[in-house]
């Protein structure tokens, strides 16, 4: 009988525990081996009636930088630095992770 609620039990639980690890959220991984980045700040910035706006910002420390924040639609986004455009990124659920180098 016992076995039957446990087995019950773990039926109801696995979609909820499920459904909550499917977050609509972005988390966006980048490494630089530009030194003079370090110190920094980078900005994801999207076009919306005209005029750039800030979603995200970052410090690079040691030639990394980390942003996260929520993901409830897909978005086309720049890497800002300085009011300089560096790369265009699909800002989506899940992790994007980004590599900054010399050109």
């Amino acid at each position: 009988m016992n076995r039957i609620r446990v087995n019950t039990l773990f039926a109801l639980l696995l979609p909820a525990v499920l459904f909550a690890s499917c977050s609509n959220k972005y988390r966006v991984e980048g490494n630089s081996s530009v030194i003079n980045l370090d110190g920094k700040v980078l900005y994801l910035k999207m076009l919306q009636d005209g005029v750039w706006t800030s979603v995200d910002s970052a410090e690079v420390i040691h030639g990394t930088f980390k942003m996260k924040g929520p993901a409830d639609s897909v978005r086309m986004v720049t890497l800002y630095m300085n009011e300089e455009g560096i790369m265009p990124l699909v800002l989506e659920s899940g992790k994007i992770k980004v590599s900054i180098t010399p050109t």
